[in-house]
């Protein structure tokens, strides 16, 4: 009898423990499901939350039930003015950093009314309904907004042309300013222009004029009484100061040749004619000259020496009678007969220095 109550005992709690294991698995599984429900159900108060909040910032006003503690919270936004805008625009971040919590707990807590709401939209339990009738809804929401756009005046399109008017005029005000500016600065510009080119030409024709009787009296000999011809000419009369001067020389019994032609003695005669020119326009007290006869002949050393003479004188060609010292280093003894007077540097050699000696001609007749 015992072994039989036994094996009725064991039998029950097997029995039970079936039984239990059974609910174990059925109470997981509607764990889970509540929640899943429970995260679909957040998700939903979240996706309201964002429709309550997304509609406040667009100024779109909710049916809110009676008694919502959050109604002053989630109230529209002022309308703002365009002139407020911009000076508060650093007062309206900070405020909206402040709120934005706020704005959230409210919408999430917010109680609407859906009694006005047509029976069709409060009917729709799947989720491919909700979906069509958000599309619906959306459509009809832009036809109507295009529709008001078309009809509604622009109310601020007078303030808006005052202000582009302003801005036209200050903007018409700073052309006039440039274009005086440019007028005056254009007036300068030519005024100095002028100057320059007057300068210049000033120079020019009178270095041009000179040139020629430089040479002449340069190059001229006993066979060669007229001499050899020198001229300037500009390369570009508009604007001379911009381009370049080209320099003409023609030896006696020479035809004409350009100037890296010449000899080493040639080049040198035009090369102190143009000297002696520039020179003629603005004397100098003083010239140095440093070993120029160094390519030059016994006959051009002597005319050149001549030369320097007579201008040291005042009684050369173009020296228009004003006399100037001139210095010239040479090494050519007959070229010293035609000084004044003379230097000579010698190395003294008891004294380890130079020695300068000096000897004047002008006591001596040629």
């Amino acid at each position: 009898v015992a072994r039989a109550e036994a094996a009725a005992v064991d039998a029950e709690v097997r029995d039970l423990r079936e039984r239990h294991s059974a609910l174990s698995g059925e109470g997981a599984k509607t764990q889970r499901l509540i929640a899943n429900k429970s995260a679909a159900a957040e998700a939903l108060r979240e996706q309201r939350a964002d429709i309550i909040a997304a509609s406040r910032m667009e100024r779109l006003k909710l049916p809110r039930a009676e008694g919502d503690e959050d109604d002053e919270t989630l109230a529209l936004p002022a309308p703002e003015s365009a002139g407020d805008g911009d000076a508060m625009e650093t007062d309206d971040v900070e405020d909206r950093g402040e709120h934005a919590g706020a704005w959230r707990e409210a919408a999430l807590r917010a109680k609407l009314d859906y009694d006005g709401l047509p029976q069709r939209l409060k009917q729709a339990p799947r989720p491919s309904d909700r979906e069509r009738l958000d599309e619906e809804l959306r459509a009809e929401t832009e036809a109507k907004a295009a529709a008001l756009a078309r009809l509604e005046p622009n109310m601020k399109a007078i303030d808006q042309y005052e202000s582009v008017k302003e801005r036209e005029r200050a903007q018409a005000e700073d052309l006039e300013t440039a274009r005086r500016r440019t007028k005056e600065t254009q007036e300068t510009f030519d005024l100095l222009k002028n100057e320059r080119t007057t300068t210049f030409m000033s120079a020019f024709e009178h270095i041009a004029a000179a040139i020629d009787r430089v040479y002449k009296e340069l190059t001229q000999s006993e066979s060669h009484p007229l001499g050899g011809t020198a001229y300037l000419s500009l390369e570009s009369p508009e604007e001379p100061y911009n381009h370049g001067v080209k320099f003409t020389a023609m030896p006696p019994t020479k035809r004409f040749r350009d100037m890296e032609q010449l000899s080493g003695g040639e080049k040198t005669m035009a090369a102190l004619a143009l000297l002696f020119a520039i020179h003629s326009y603005r004397s100098s007290p003083f010239f140095v000259l440093d070993e120029v006869d160094a390519a030059l002949d016994k006959t051009n050393v002597e005319k050149m020496a001549a030369f320097i003479k007579n201008r040291s004188h005042g009684t050369g060609a173009a020296s228009e009678g004003h006399a100037c010292q001139s210095i010239v280093i040479s090494l050519k003894d007959y070229f010293f007969d035609k000084a004044d007077s003379l230097v000579g540097v010698s190395r003294d050699v008891q004294g380890a220095c130079s020695k300068v000696l000096t000897f004047d001609l002008g006591e001596y007749e040629e």
